[in-house]
């Protein structure tokens, strides 16, 4: 079985699409062809990008697509999803921080309540392959529980419920960043508590940690003894994206 991961996509529908097609996961139309095996997306599907509504729809589809194959399709909750419906919902309080963000305004106009309620249930974390998929390369998880599901279960109660200070609670952890770059300890302490072998997020561009310039971008940032891996591919910076693979 094979677990692959794609990092930050921000809108960027047709470049995500080409990544998986030479990486064999998609045809040339965008449909699954993966089998029973696993891909998983890290969040931030939305803003910066001409197309967030199609990386939706698209994820949506692929979703039905790998389960009617024996395989799965995952998507894991990042800040700029959370923005778009932030924003959607009081506009008064959250727009110009979205449209200061990147947001689209053509995607605000597409966002339906069925776009809506599936942003709503993505998970905040998942372990797959005994990889630890989360977007934010933070602590901010804790704040909301001390399980996979227990943190699924409140970051849900907030996106399901009627106060926006929970919304901005929730974009202020996500501001978090960097957790893990002082080395193993903390990465371990963090497994201990939520599972996995593996730490895999994007949320944090690799050209921000390494200096290279976003075209030269081709693959995973590993590190934390190996413990680690930051898949942002730069996407939204020009970069030509990549796909992590386990197995």
């Amino acid at each position: 079985m094979t677990l692959w991961v794609m990092g930050d996509v921000h809108g960027w529908l047709e470049r995500a699409q080409g990544v998986l097609v030479r990486a064999g996961i998609v045809d040339g139309a965008g449909h699954w062809r993966a089998g029973d095996n696993t891909l998983a997306f890290l969040g931030d599907l939305v803003d910066r990008g001409p197309d967030g509504i199609g990386v939706i729809d698209w994820i949506m589809r692929l979703e039905t697509e790998a389960d009617a194959a024996g395989g799965k399709v995952v998507a894991v909750l990042g800040n700029h999803d959370v923005l778009i419906m932030s924003a959607a919902r009081w506009p008064d309080r959250f727009l110009s921080s979205w449209h200061r963000n990147g947001g689209n305004d053509d995607d605000m106009a597409r966002l339906s309540a069925e776009h809506r309620l599936w942003l709503e249930r993505r998970p905040a974390m998942a372990l797959e392959h005994e990889h630890l998929l989360m977007h934010a390369d933070a602590l901010l998880y804790e704040e909301y529980g001390w399980t996979i599901d227990a943190v699924n279960d409140r970051i849900a109660e907030v996106l399901q419920g009627e106060d926006p200070d929970g919304y901005e609670d929730l974009l202020d952890v996500f501001s978090q960043r960097d957790a893990f770059q002082d080395g193993a300890d903390l990465a371990q302490a963090f497994m201990r508590t939520y599972g996995g072998t593996r730490i895999v997020h994007g949320h944090t561009p690799i050209t921000k940690v390494t200096g290279q310039p976003p075209e030269d971008v081709t693959e995973p940032y590993v590190y934390a003894d190996g413990l680690c891996v930051n898949v942002d591919q730069c996407l939204y910076r020009g970069g030509p994206g990549f796909v992590y693979r386990k197995g």
